[in-house]
């Protein structure tokens, strides 16, 4: 943050989750002033196999946040994207990121290893005073007491509760319910999807005349559309040396259900049928036998991100269960992160919370909603079967990008909302404007003299007040991230 506002009252916050997601938000929210503790039930290690996309949107944040220059040893900037049919390996046009009207964006659109950006959020975030406690399994929450309880009975009580606690959150069943049980429905989905992801050497790229191409210029990414599949490729400017990172989404209706992220995974016993992967996309896949991978299934958006309580706030994938392998995963949890603390740091009493949470359940939830909708709708058009939709798609692209580096793009069709229109609309998002936007409407009912708490008081507390006592009934049992 360019200017960093500090919050008049300090509020005790407890973070379920220390994911990216998880990190940035206690980070933001430590900056702003706040008393952060976080809650990760693993031993901290990061395991996220694989690549994150940062694209400008997020990049702008990370930027504001002054973590340029560390950001730049460990990123590789996206210069291009080149799109090839699935089946056939026809390249179909490339995205050219160089283009007058895309350098608007401001921002650059980088790839980081997952683990890079964990190493380099948790530092920053126990910098600014982040407590952080692992092993901590997350049973329940209550939001009207503010009450946490832990797998081994132990429980805390927070002004604030943080869900950053993934796909499969607890907390979001909290505040929204069940997946199965909410009214929102999804269109042109498959009920489950996998995602496949590994990281490996680029020599071994390099080593195999078909995939040498690929690794020739480390600003460009790959991405094959085919049927019931997309796959994605690129390279990684990393801490532990040059790598190239391969994703593939695929369609999946087999008898495996939703599962956590499986370290080593072969991805044969998912039965899978890779034939429709032209052979470069094989040769990636099976360049390893060992991958990370992950059933899952297809979740409606929530209809709020807060609790009925205003004292349970949801970020990351546990606010919207968003696929993974798209561009905007990572990006939204960060301008979750950047958006909440924005708010919290403007804060001058504990009865202003609830009205906080709404003007962040106001800017959030609809941007959620849409791109969860939006990613469903791509990935589709990307998985189109053989047939006249699939052969409209690649004439569009063939007639929109460019065929080399020294070609162009033709600029009304790329801004067309069928093609990259809302992809652009989605990476120009400021969050930070986001926020000014809301509280220079809205703002003067929170900081003027007659507000007052709309749903409940808070019992504020200098310091988390922590008791350890045995919970007579069963704990509720969940996988917390």
């Amino acid at each position: 943050m360019n200017h960093i506002q500090k919050a008049g009252i300090s509020l005790n916050i407890v973070v379920v989750g220390g994911s990216i997601a998880g990190l940035a938000t206690a980070y933001t929210l430590a900056r702003a002033g706040h008393s952060v503790l976080i809650l990760e039930k693993s031993d901290g290690t990061a395991r996220g196999a694989g690549g994150v996309q940062s694209p400008p949107n997020m990049t702008r944040i990370l930027n504001e946040w002054g973590l340029k220059s560390r950001l730049d040893e460990i990123s590789q900037q996206c210069e291009g994207v080149q799109m090839f049919a699935g089946l056939t390996g026809e390249l179909l046009g490339i995205v050219l990121m160089k283009e007058e009207f895309l350098k608007d964006l401001v921002a650059e659109f980088l790839f980081v290893l997952h683990s890079d950006l964990h190493k380099l959020l948790h530092s920053v975030a126990v910098q600014e005073g982040v407590k952080i406690r692992y092993h901590a399994t997350v049973t329940n929450a209550d939001g009207a007491t503010g009450r946490i309880t832990l797998s081994s009975g132990e429980e805390l009580y927070a002004d604030l509760i943080v869900g950053a606690d993934g796909y499969t959150s607890l907390l979001q069943d909290i505040v929204a319910g069940p997946a199965e049980f909410r009214s929102a429905q999804l269109k042109n989905a498959p009920s489950k999807s996998l995602i496949v992801t590994h990281t490996v050497p680029a020599h071994l790229l390099e080593a195999d005349p078909d995939l040498r191409p690929l690794v020739a210029d480390p600003s460009i990414w790959s991405t094959w559309l085919g049927h019931r599949y997309i796959a994605h490729a690129n390279s990684l400017n990393s801490n532990q040396g040059h790598h190239y990172t391969v994703t593939v989404a695929h369609d999946y209706d087999g008898p495996i259900e939703e599962k956590q992220w499986g370290q080593d995974d072969n991805v044969h016993r998912y039965g899978i049928d890779f034939v429709n992967l032209e052979i470069r996309a094989i040769k990636l896949v099976s360049l390893t036998t060992e991958n990370s991978s992950r059933l899952y299934r297809n979740k409606p958006p929530l209809e709020s991100l807060v609790c009925d309580y205003s004292r349970i706030v949801l970020v990351g994938e546990a606010a919207r269960p968003v696929l993974p392998g798209g561009n905007h995963n990572t990006a939204l949890a960060i301008e979750d992160a950047q958006t909440l603390g924005c708010l919290l740091s403007r804060i001058q009493d504990i009865s202003h919370v609830s009205r906080m949470l709404t003007a962040y359940d106001e800017i959030r939830q609809p941007r959620s909603a849409f791109v969860h909708q939006y990613t469903i709708e791509r990935q589709r058009m990307f998985r189109f079967p053989p047939g006249p939709e699939q052969e409209e798609r690649d004439d569009r692209m063939r007639q929109t990008l460019a065929r080399n580096e020294n070609d162009h793009i033709n600029e009304a069709n790329f801004k067309d909302p069928q093609m990259w229109g809302v992809e652009l609309d989605l990476f120009a998002h400021n969050a930070s404007e986001m926020v000014e936007d809301w509280w220079g409407q809205w703002g003067y009912m929170i900081s003027g003299r007659d507000v007052k708490s709309q749903s409940f008081q808070f019992n504020h507390r200098h310091s988390l007040e922590i008791s350890v006592r045995q919970v007579t009934s069963e704990p509720v049992t969940s996988g917390v991230a």
